[in-house]
């Protein structure tokens, strides 16, 4: 099952619903202010996001006047 479809996205589309690129999303995943697991294994392996918690924080940066797509 894609964890997609169970409230999950990959870095690109983070990203996107945040208005930041995917190194900005990684550094929030390393910082804990993104909930993210890893989805495979190996080389192969990708990062997905929570999409709950991508939601959480563009709502504070929304508050705080850091969103730029409001």
């Amino acid at each position: 099952m894609l964890k997609d479809e169970v409230g999950y996205v990959g870095l690109q589309r983070a990203a996107e619903l945040l208005g930041m690129n995917q190194r900005a999303v990684r550094n929030l995943v390393t910082r804990r202010r993104l909930e993210a697991e890893r989805e495979g294994e190996g080389a192969a392996a990708r990062l997905v996001v929570s999409l709950a918690s991508v939601e959480r924080l563009r709502l504070e940066r929304q508050a705080a006047g850091k969103d730029s797509t409001a």
